[in-house]
C-alpha cells in the first residue's frame, strides 16, 4: 500500500527527525565514559525508616502514657489533700467525696490505662482478676458433665462445654477456657494452685451480675441455671473506697501505701515515655541547614542544564503531534 505525503508534512517530519538526531549526538558527546547511578528520590534523609503504621502505634502509645499520667497525677493530688485535711480537726466531708469520685471515674478519666490495682495498662484493656467459686471436684472429678454457661440479660450469650471423664486439672481448665473465652474470660492456676480468671474490666459489671451455669446434676443442677458469684481480688481501689471520714492508723497506712505505689507507677511511665520519645526521634529526618541548601542548589543546577534539551524535545513532540494519526499508523505498519 502506498502512502502519499504533502510537501509541507514531509518537511515537518524531516525537521522533527533532524532535531531528534541532533539530540542523540549531543547526548553521546556529552555523556562521560563512566555512567554514574541516578540519585535516589526522595533522598534517604527525607524518608522515614519505619512504615506509617509504626508511627501511628508510637503516637497511640504516647497518648496512652499521657492519659495514665494525667489520672495518676490527679489521684495523687486528691490523696495528698485528703491526708493533709484529715490530719486536722473539723475536716470537711467534701474531701472524702472528691476521693470517691476520683476512684469511681477511673475508667473514664484514664481511658482504661489504669486498672483496679492502680497499675498502668498501656497496650491492652485493664483486666480484673477474680474467682468463680467452682467446686474443687470440677477439676478433680469432672465425670464427663456437660456445662452450659449464660451471660447477659435474657441469657443472650450462651456457651457449652463437655468435660472429659478423667483428665488433669490443667486439661479441665483448657476445656473451660475454650467455652468461657466466648465471654472474654480466661483462667489460669496461680502458684498456690488456685484457679483465677481474668476478663476486661469493661465487661466486669455485666459478668459479675449475670454469669450463670447449668449442668447435669453432678456438680451443678440440671433443672435451672445457677448464678455464679465472681469475687474480684482485693485491690487498692477497694481499700480506698472503704475509707470513711474517720482518720486512724489503718486509713493513714492505706493512703501511704497507695501514694508509694503511685510514685512507682509514675517512674515506670517516665521510662516508657522516654523510650517512645527516643524511637520517634530516631525516625525523624536528620536534616541540617547546610544539607537543605546543597539539595536546593543541586535541583537548580539540574533544571538549568536540562533547559535546552527540554526545548528541543518539546518542539519535536509538537511536530509529531501535527501528523495525522492514520498516517503515523501506516508509516509504522
Amino acid at each position: 500500500m502506498q502512502v502519499s505525503l504533502s510537501p509541507a508534512k514531509t518537511r515537518l517530519t524531516q525537521t522533527a527527525a533532524a532535531h531528534t538526531h541532533k539530540m542523540q549526538q549531543a547526548a553521546r558527546v556529552s555523556s562521560p565514559a563512566q555512567v554514574t547511578p541516578a540519585a535516589d528520590f526522595p533522598e534517604p534523609a527525607l524518608l522515614s525508616r519505619k512504615p506509617a503504621r509504626y508511627n501511628i502505634q508510637l503516637n497511640a502509645q504516647l497518648t496512652a502514657i499521657q492519659q495514665a499520667e494525667d489520672y495518676l497525677q490527679g489521684l495523687e493530688g486528691v490523696l495528698l489533700h485528703y491526708r493533709h485535711t484529715k490530719g486536722q480537726p473539723g475536716s470537711p466531708s467534701r474531701d472524702t467525696a472528691a476521693l470517691q469520685q476520683q476512684l469511681a471515674q477511673r475508667l473514664q478519666r484514664s481511658a482504661g490505662t489504669v486498672d483496679r490495682q492502680l497499675n498502668i495498662s498501656l497496650t491492652r484493656d485493664s483486666q480484673v482478676h477474680f474467682s468463680l467459686g467452682f467446686p474443687r471436684e470440677v477439676f478433680s472429678q469432672p465425670q464427663g458433665e456437660t456445662l452450659i454457661f449464660a451471660a447477659g440479660k435474657g441469657y443472650k450469650q450462651l456457651a457449652a462445654v463437655t468435660l472429659p471423664e478423667a483428665a488433669s486439672p490443667r486439661q479441665i481448665l483448657a476445656h473451660l477456657n475454650a467455652s468461657l473465652g466466648k465471654f472474654g474470660i480466661h483462667g489460669e492456676f496461680s502458684p498456690r494452685g488456685e484457679c483465677l480468671f481474668t476478663a476486661d474490666e469493661s465487661r466486669w459489671d455485666t459478668l459479675k451480675g449475670s454469669l450463670r451455669v447449668r449442668g447435669e446434676g453432678i456438680h451443678f443442677p440440671a433443672d435451672s441455671f445457677t448464678l455464679l458469684s465472681p469475687v474480684s481480688q482485693a485491690s487498692p481501689v477497694d481499700s480506698l473506697q472503704q475509707l470513711t471520714g474517720q482518720w486512724d492508723k489503718h486509713a493513714r497506712r492505706e493512703v501511704e501505701q497507695v501514694l508509694h505505689h503511685i510514685t512507682h507507677q509514675q517512674t515506670t511511665l517516665r521510662q516508657h515515655k522516654a523510650s517512645v520519645t527516643e524511637r520517634i526521634r530516631e525516625m525523624s529526618p536528620a536534616l541540617t541547614t547546610q544539607h537543605v541548601q546543597q539539595t536546593a542548589q543541586g535541583v537548580g543546577q539540574q533544571l538549568a542544564s536540562s533547559r535546552n534539551h527540554f526545548e528541543q524535545l518539546a518542539r519535536s513532540l509538537a511536530a509529531q503531534a501535527n501528523i495525522p494519526q492514520a498516517t503515523v499508523r501506516h508509516l509504522l505498519g
